[in-house]
């Protein structure tokens, strides 16, 4: 536990697996860490790792970065992540790209974020996320969320997506990076993307 007395700590790239992320989560549940920053990307943590970190965010006061990285976590944990955010409000970025948490995380974030105001960066890049997960996901930050960064790229939404997303733009003004990059939006979606774009330049 004194390791996590430090302000930082980078593990991307090792062998930790669900047991790791239960001992490392039992640390930043003690009132002692002043832990602001952990890197736990490509550890194979899945999803039983994902649900052991998440009691640790409900109680930790100090973490405002957390990399969840490539670490085959399904839907069971990212709906768990999601849920602590309810709870958490020091937690500024979270990154869970190239996982597999899919619609239903998109979602359970979109009811988190009614709670939750403090989160000014979140990376879904490259986790199957559809059309429903995006309209839910967009739903919720039009009117409650001050994200300001927002990593959509590789998911599987399309042009009912891209409206939703078209839509938050012309209503959500605190939101100023937005990736959507090797997605499957076509023509139309982002003809309304653009425009949405245009309109909130002015």
């Amino acid at each position: 536990q004194s390791i996590l007395r430090s302000f930082r700590l980078f593990l991307s790239t090792n062998a930790l697996g669900p047991q790791g992320a239960t001992a490392i989560a039992q640390g930043l549940a003690t009132r002692s860490t002043k832990l602001m920053h952990l890197d736990l990307s490509h550890n194979g943590l899945e999803d039983d790792g994902a649900v052991s970190l998440v009691e640790a965010l409900k109680v930790n006061c100090s973490l405002k970065i957390l990399n969840l990285d490539h670490n085959l976590i399904g839907e069971r944990g990212g709906v768990a992540l999601a849920s602590a955010l309810e709870v958490n409000f020091t937690l500024q970025h979270l990154s869970l790209a190239r996982n597999e948490v899919g619609d239903s995380t998109a979602e359970r974030l979109g009811e988190s974020f009614r709670q939750n105001n403090t989160l000014k960066t979140l990376n879904l890049r490259g986790n199957r996320i559809g059309d429903a997960g995006i309209e839910s996901l967009c739903a919720s930050l039009s009117k409650h969320s001050l994200v300001e960064t927002l990593d959509l790229s590789a998911n599987a939404f399309g042009d009912g997506g891209a409206k939703a997303l078209a839509d938050l733009l012309e209503e959500n003004f605190v939101l100023k990076r937005l990736h959507l990059e090797d997605s499957a939006v076509g023509g139309q979606g982002g003809e309304l993307l653009v425009r949405a774009f245009e309109k909130a330049q002015c």
